[in-house]
């Protein structure tokens, strides 16, 4: 119901897509976040958990346009650009 009622929650949401992964749910997780995303498209929290998400599935293309992304919200942050580099 909360997810429902704040689907943006930059808070809540990472708390659970956590939770979802940690019971081997992440095709759940990511379903969570990208509705998250799809609310609130410049949240860099919910595209660095998103991000978090597609590497550990070894979603590589997806992996790195969330970096790419997030490079993009954020160019001035040296770990974005780090970790773009990084999957290159």
């Amino acid at each position: 119901r909360s997810v429902a009622a704040a689907p943006a929650n930059e808070i809540g949401l990472p708390l659970l897509a956590s939770l979802l992964m940690g019971k081997q749910q992440p095709d759940e997780a990511l379903e969570l976040v990208s509705a998250g995303i799809a609310a609130a498209p410049h949240s860099v929290g919910l595209r660095s958990v998103k991000a978090q998400i597609l590497d550990s599935l070894g979603r590589r293309a997806e992996y790195e346009a969330e970096l790419r992304a997030l490079v993009e919200l954020e160019p001035d942050v040296p770990a974005h650009v780090v970790a773009l580099a990084g999957a290159l």
